[in-house]
């Protein structure tokens, strides 16, 4: 049985990404959109100690970013700097030639930030 990637799936995916840079003692929050799974994914940052906020808020955070279809749909992380609103790829994002800007299909997208959460576990980000 093959498993059809949702939003959800990947905010669950920057979720776990957050706790891991929060965890190496850099803040950083998830932006969680209005939408029917919004409660669960809240508590689900709770549980791995992210903090949800806004789109405006003084800390930095994480952002879900659909490229829209007419560049090749998909899905991209947003990081926003703290008191922003402006968006910008983390650097650990490699970008997509094929996708449009950085947009990756969502299954490719919880893969990577996988793989980069991995990475933040196993470096020390004060260095």
């Amino acid at each position: 049985m093959s498993h059809r990637y949702t939003n959800r799936d990947c905010l669950a995916a920057l979720i776990r990404c957050a706790a891991a840079y929060t965890s190496a003692g850099h803040r950083l929050a998830i932006v969680i959109p209005e939408s029917k799974y919004r409660a669960e994914l809240a508590e689900v940052a709770a549980r791995f100690g992210v903090e949800v906020v806004g789109y405006v808020a003084d800390v930095d955070r994480l952002d879900l970013d659909q490229v829209a279809s007419c560049y090749g749909g998909g899905v991209r992380p947003a990081l926003m700097r703290a008191g922003e609103t402006g968006h910008s790829t983390p650097r650990w994002w490699v970008p997509s030639a094929g996708l449009g800007p950085a947009a990756r299909p969502r299954k490719a997208f919880c893969e990577i930030v996988e793989a980069a959460t991995r990475a933040v576990e196993e470096i020390d980000l004060e260095d």
